[in-house]
């Protein structure tokens, strides 16, 4: 028996007796509560109360009493057996009627009483609460609480069945903490009784008789004299709830309120739990709910019975209907209540549903304001509560008993479970030929929405017991030090969706949690409670976290933080979201990313080509691809140009937004954050970013610190290739160039066309010198960016892809695409590609020849370098530099190729070296017209146009700007054969098996070889000796004798200007006059007269000019001279004698 009704308690004042009630209350019941009561001074007052009918109780009079007057029931002969046998034997007091009452009471209902005893214990409970007297006492011993309370004597007026129990009902209501431990005690006590029979309960019988007798429950006699208990009337009424009239329902409702506070009160649940009470609480003292809500800790387990199982669950659903039946939240949150106005609008005659109260109060939590700690765990159990047991939603039974019946195998589970089989079948369906049927309707999903907003489930993630089950053990290891509530622990889970500890179970029920949150700005705590005032602020979100009654949601979660997205980065400070709202947009945002299935404004446009493109695995696609997070947004935006237009523009948007937010590229993000950190730490912390860090990560993707991560640098290449399909995908790109987009390439949209029609412009006015180039200067530097990284992987430029297809797989099979290898490939075999390869890889290179920082290769192995040696901020003619210093101590090997190898290529065509296609702009098609034409339609020149250039220097016909660029040219290919194209081509034999081991100066070794007259092949010994004439011309492009005779040049030659054979004849003329120069040089000289002799006659003059400057251009054209004029003399001479003598003219044709 609980220790306060064993307790004997101060009830009415001693002496009271029956036979004197009246003059007993007017003296001895004081208001203070002095004086001592026992429970026998009750029994007088139900001695002398009237019979219900109004009749004395007469044959009562006329047995034992106690030794204050009153009936004794276990010595009436009616009860006394039947008394003796049930509590003889539990150590009570036969003496004390109360704890009788209670003895039998807490018996099982079929006791076997006799129907006398029966009626005397009825008789006796009646007369105790149906007279004036018990209301006397009452505002004796709780006058204090009456006089607190004082509308509850205007209830006596009613016209009620009992006018006494209407004034305690109302009095158990107002019942607080503070309250007297005597007056407390009193009214208990009464409760125990009143409850016992559904006839002795206030209004009941008034109200739920036509109910009872409709519903079958029993019927309504009050003159009846039947057996006491009969709460299964009460019990069959709380089960047909929803057929009830409003009255009696009210009246079951005000039942279960005064019910709640004391387990005893629920006699048919204290019968059905009794045994599990003593299982599982029986160290928990009854009073104030603490034994209800013990026993709804243990509602799940296995131990428990069905019955009280049961008869728990109907006393969840009465508290459903009417927050006040659970009395724990009703007392631990009564001054929140009140406080945040949670009943307004509401009639206080009118249970307040139990959503309501949550929702009013989770609005107050959400706004950060002070909720009590106790009111607070209520709200986390009824909460829990509600995702437990579906049928606790009676909307959520009513909307979704088809799909359940038809999703979830018609199975009633408990625990959440049938829940989450709805939230599984929430998704809309995706594969190819789906029946609709599949997923919820549009009613159950709504009612869904509602239940988890009223569970509030994203706000502590024990309110879902599917998902505590399944994450205990993630959470045990990953969130360990996260303290509950406010989304913390939900926020970690998330954080870890992808680490090894994560079980696939609590993944996916926290994606299908996460799947609604992201429908409903409300749900997510940590977001709601940063961001909301911003979110009321910028994108007319609701000032209320729940809506008032009857006023109309203006807004969906979806919108309100895509609103706020756009405004984490915005550039006017004065509109910028505060700091903890940034970093929490941000992380969801990053997390979201993650799935179609969280992006609601892609799936939802999206649904018919995620079923057409993305519903399954395609031929040569791995099973594992297809499953892993952020497949199916990958998937449409492979397919981007053959989606939907909604679809279409969603997916752009989105892909927009990955290129300014990495932190969205969920890809990148999962493989590349140990990159990042090591490369891009720098421009993570920034608050803004734009582009900064995908940017960071493209140029750098090929150094050590990422490509030791293979799919960091896989999902580099990926992105790169996705950014093709529009020229939007690429921020900086994007907002470098939009106006200049729009001006001159409004049609095309794609990010190679893009480029390509800029670049032709900056091309083309480059190359005509136009003073105000059409594009702006910052969408040039953005320009360069975009064509560094086209160069760097053939796969980023698709034209030049297609094009070179087939010359890929025969020529560079097996090359990575990647650094360039596969372009430098196809350049370095440029004379084996297709005629459509070579033009398209042509332009490409006449692009890099212009603006050298487009030049991957280039910039990427000469970047040390660059720096050494090169002061220039610009680095458009950066390889002139480079050639300049390519043979100085410090310069890399790798760059030292790659300039080489640029070089050659400039000599392959004039068209590839900007400086000398400028210089020689007169030039050109005055001497070399009739090369061009007759190679117009070859893709390049191979050499042909600065050969023409390099003769007609010989014979100094070039302006002067043009011939510093071949005099350039032509010191360079002394120094290194291979940049001569003719040359090295037609001698590749001699130097591969002659000159290969001569690897510092192939050029000598060919004319000593010349000269030595070991060369076989004809073509090369043309060649070379045509390379002898024109380094004859400039001494300086001679390396050996001029370094063997720079001396001497400087002592007798340094007022002789350079070029033209001038400082080679000065030289050679000191040599004839004897003068003192140095052996080396004297030698060299005499080698080097022999060889321009032997290279002219292999080279012969093709005109009459070329002979002339050949003479003039030799030592010995006086020699040469004097013979030529000794021989025009002859013939003048002999034609003239020759003429007259065989044909002598007569006298008469003369006159004629």
């Amino acid at each position: 028996m609980n220790p306060l009704i064993q307790t004997i308690l101060i009830l009415l004042v001693h002496g009271f007796c029956a036979q004197q009630p009246d003059q007993s209350l007017k003296h001895g019941i004081r208001g203070n509560g002095n004086h001592h009561l026992d429970d026998r001074s009750l029994d007088g007052i139900a001695e002398h109360m009237p019979s219900h009918n109004g009749v004395q109780n007469e044959p009562l009079m006329s047995h034992k009493t106690d030794t204050s007057g009153g009936l004794l029931l276990s010595s009436h002969p009616s009860c006394a057996e039947d008394i003796a046998r049930v509590c003889g034997r539990t150590g009570i007091s036969l003496d004390n009627n109360l704890s009788v009452l209670t003895c039998v009471q807490n018996k099982e209902e079929d006791l076997h009483l006799s129907a006398d005893c029966h009626h005397l214990m009825w008789s006796y409970k009646r007369n105790l609460t149906n007279d004036n007297h018990f209301a006397s006492v009452a505002k004796s011993v709780c006058n204090r609480l009456i006089t607190e309370n004082a509308d509850c004597l205007e209830t006596e007026d009613e016209k009620v069945l009992s006018p006494s129990a209407n004034l305690m009902s109302c009095l158990i209501e107002r019942l607080v903490p503070e309250t007297d431990v005597e007056c407390k005690a009193f009214l208990t006590k009464m409760e125990l009784i009143i409850f016992s029979d559904y006839r002795l309960i206030h209004k009941f019988t008034d109200f739920c008789a036509k109910d009872i007798e409709r519903q079958k429950c029993g019927r309504i006699d009050t003159n009846s004299e039947s057996t006491h208990s009969q709460g299964s009337t009460i019990e069959c009424l709380e089960k047909s709830m929803d057929q009830l009239t409003d009255s009696c329902q009210h009246q079951i409702l005000r039942i279960a309120e005064l019910q709640s506070d004391d387990f005893h009160l629920d006699r048919s649940l204290y019968f059905a739990c009794r045994e599990d009470r003593e299982k599982f609480c029986h160290r928990i003292q009854s009073g104030d709910g603490r034994v209800y809500r013990c026993l709804m800790r243990h509602k799940l387990e296995r131990d428990l019975s069905r019955n009280c199982r049961e008869k728990l669950f109907q006393r969840e659903m009465l508290a459903v209907r009417d927050y006040k039946v659970a009395h724990g939240l009703a007392k631990a949150c009564k001054q929140d209540i009140k406080t945040y106005r949670c009943r307004e609008a509401t009639s206080d005659q009118k249970e307040i549903r139990l959503a309501q109260i949550l929702l009013c109060l989770e609005n107050a939590v959400a706004k950060n304001l002070e909720v009590d700690a106790q009111c607070r765990t209520e709200m986390l159990t009824h909460r829990t509560n509600l995702l437990q047991n579906y049928n606790l939603t009676p909307d959520l039974v009513s909307a979704c008993d088809t799909d359940i019946q038809s999703l979830c195998s018609g199975s009633l589970e408990k625990g959440g479970k049938t829940i989450h089989c709805l939230m599984r079948h929430s998704k809309r369906s995706r594969s190819r030929g789906a029946k609709k049927s599949q997923q919820i309707s549009s009613e159950c999903r709504r009612a869904l929405e509602d239940l988890l907003k009223e569970a509030n489930v994203a706000e502590d993630w024990r309110v879902d017991p599917v998902l505590q089950e399944s994450c205990q053990t993630p959470v045990d290891m990953l969130c360990h030090d996260v303290e509950p509530g406010e989304g913390r622990v939900m926020s970690c889970l998330m954080d870890h969706m992808d680490s090894k500890d994560m079980s696939e179970d609590c993944r996916q029920n926290l994606h299908q949690i996460q799947y609604f949150m992201v429908r409903s700005f409300e749900l997510d705590t940590p977001i709601y409670k940063s961001c909301h005032r911003d979110a009321v602020k910028h994108c007319h979100a609701k000032s209320d976290w729940v809506n008032k009654p009857g006023a109309i949601d203006p807004e969906r979660g979806p919108s309100v933080l895509s609103c706020l997205y756009r405004y984490v980065y915005h550039p006017n400070p004065k509109v910028q979201l505060n700091h903890q709202c940034i970093y929490d947009i941000r992380r969801v945002m990053r997390r979201r990313a993650q799935s179609v299935d969280l992006m609601p404004n892609i799936e939802e446009p999206c649904l018919q080509d995620l079923a057409h493109f993305c519903s399954g695995r395609v031929e040569g696609q791995n099973e594992e691809d297809v499953l892993q997070r952020g497949y199916e947004t990958e998937c449409l935006q492979k397919n981007y140009d053959e989606l939907e237009p909604d679809c279409r523009a969603a997916i752009g948007n989105f892909t927009e937004d990955l290129s300014t937010y990495v932190e969205l590229n969920y890809p990148i993000i999962k493989v590349c954050a140990h990159a990042i950190k090591d490369v891009c730490s720098d421009l993570m912390d920034k608050d803004i970013e734009e582009g900064d860090v995908m940017e960071c990560l493209i140029l750098n993707k090929n150094k050590m610190a990422v490509k030791r991560y293979d799919k960091c640098q896989v999902a580099i290449n990926h992105f790169q290739v996705l950014q093709l399909k529009n020229y939007r995908f690429s921020h900086k790109f994007k907002e470098s160039c939009r106006q200049d987009v729009l001006q001159h390439c409004p049609t095309v949209t794609t990010k190679a066309d893009v480029i390509k029609c800029l670049s032709g412009i900056v091309f083309n006015d480059t190359l005509t010198s136009r003073r105000r180039l059409r594009v702006s200067p910052e969408c040039q530097n953005q320009l360069r960016v975009e064509l560094l990284e086209r160069n760097e992987n053939i796969d980023l430029d698709p034209n030049l892809d297609k094009a070179c297809k087939h010359d890929r797989e025969t020529v560079c099979r097996g090359v990575s695409a990647g650094e360039s290898l596969v372009v430098n490939c196809l350049k370095t075999n440029m004379h084996r590609l297709t005629k459509a390869c070579q033009h398209l890889l042509f332009e490409r290179q006449r692009i890099e020849m212009s603006d050298n920082s487009v030049d991957y290769s280039l910039m990427t192995n000469c970047k040390t370098a660059i720096g050494k040696f090169c002061t220039a901020d610009d680095y458009k003619d950066i390889l002139f530099c480079l050639r300049d210093h390519r043979y100085s101590q410090g310069m890399d090997d790798r760059c030292r190729s790659v300039v080489l190898k640029r070089l050659a290529q400039q000599n392959n065509d004039y068209r590839l070296n900007p400086r000398l296609k400028t210089a020689c702009v007169r030039d050109v098609p005055k001497f070399c017209a009739k090369v061009i034409d007759d190679h117009r339609t070859d893709p390049q020149l191979e050499g042909k146009v600065i050969a023409c250039l390099k003769k007609q220097y010989v014979l100094n016909k070039l302006s002067q700007t043009c011939e510093i660029e071949v005099v350039n040219i032509i010191r360079e290919v002394s120094q290194n054969v291979e940049l001569d194209p003719i040359l090295y081509k037609s001698c590749q034999q001699e130097i591969q098996t002659k000159c290969a081991d001569d690897t510092n100066d192939v050029t000598e070794c060919l004319k000593t070889r010349f000269q030595n007259k070991e060369i076989s092949d004809e073509r090369c010994k043309r060649e070379v000796a045509r390379l002898i004439t024109q380094v004859k011309a400039d001494i300086h492009s001679d390396p050996l004798l001029y370094k063997v005779c720079v001396q001497d040049l400087k002592h007798y030659c340094a007022a002789i200007p350079a070029g033209h054979g001038r400082q080679l004849s000065c030289l050679l003329a000191e040599l004839d006059v004897g003068s003192k120069m140095s052996a080396e040089c004297k030698t060299m000289l005499v080698k080097r007269v022999e060889m321009f002799e032997y290279a002219a006659q292999m080279a012969p003059a093709e005109s009459v000019a070329d002979v002339y400057k050949v003479v003039a251009a030799s030592p010995q054209r006086n020699y040469f001279l004097f013979v030529f004029f000794c021989c025009i003399t002859v013939i003048f001479g002999g034609g003239l004698l020759c003429g007259r003598i065989t044909k002598p003219v007569t006298t008469s044709d003369k006159i004629k």
